[in-house]
């Protein structure tokens, strides 16, 4: 990971629109980031491109994402997150990286987080200008649910209506999928759809044991709540 940056996986992906961009047996390319992949197609921009979808993205830096997440999983670990990158981003490394923080601050890791870091999705989201899908599962433990939000209203100001989301928290087994708000911003469709038992991993879970397994086990299939918003946009776009 020493000299990998988010800017090679974003010419990787650029040199596979380039190839299949003329081809005739497709008559347009729709890119979908999950995860970090949604600042990836957030950075490829929108030449050859005829609508973006975000699944289980980010609209804060990654720095911020990690030290939150410590912060919801091992509490007494958050300061040592943030002291972390606060050094990295001062001096390009982290001298004397705390045990148990290694598996994210690896010296092999250091440079690759602080190039990560200098993105801010949300900015790059106001940027964009081509038809947006925005998809956040209400059972994904990595990604909680402001961050699709915040994503969201990085194109749209207000976009999302709070009191629904409240009550989305509150009453999730009564909905399928919700969109919120649909709207235009100079003529570019941003739309959000939050999925109640959509994990990180796509896959839809009951239990917080069903979440870890789902991970790993292969015979969970993709959410069918996820492949039809998927498909209504995309058909929407080019039907």
């Amino acid at each position: 990971m020493t000299r990998i940056r988010i800017s090679d996986f974003v010419y990787d992906a650029r040199v596979a629109i380039d190839h299949f961009k003329d081809d005739p047996r497709f008559s347009g390319i729709h890119v979908m980031g999950h995860s970090q992949g949604s600042l990836v197609g957030l950075l490829l921009g929108s030449e050859n491109l005829k609508s973006y979808t975000s699944l289980a993205g980010t609209h804060s830096t990654i720095d911020s994402i990690i030290i939150d997440q410590f912060g919801r999983q091992l509490p007494a670990l958050k300061k040592v997150a943030r002291d972390h990158f606060a050094e990295l981003h001062k001096t390009d490394t982290i001298l004397q990286v705390n045990p148990f923080l290694v598996q994210v601050f690896a010296p092999a890791n250091q440079r690759f987080l602080k190039d990560w870091a200098a993105y801010d999705p949300g900015v790059e989201m106001s940027k964009s200008q081509l038809p947006t899908l925005i998809i956040q599962g209400l059972a994904d433990s990595q990604i909680p649910l402001k961050q699709g939000l915040g994503l969201a209203e990085s194109r749209l100001p207000l976009l999302t209506d709070h009191n629904k989301i409240e009550q989305i928290r509150l009453h999730p087994e009564a909905l399928q999928e919700v969109w919120l708000n649909s709207g235009i911003d100079q003529g570019n469709q941003v739309q959000l759809a939050i999925i109640p038992k959509l994990n990180h991993v796509l896959k839809e879970v009951n239990s917080t044991q069903e979440n870890i397994n789902a991970y790993s086990d292969t015979s969970v299939p993709l959410s069918e709540s996820l492949v039809e918003v998927l498909s209504q946009f995309l058909l929407s776009i080019d039907g």
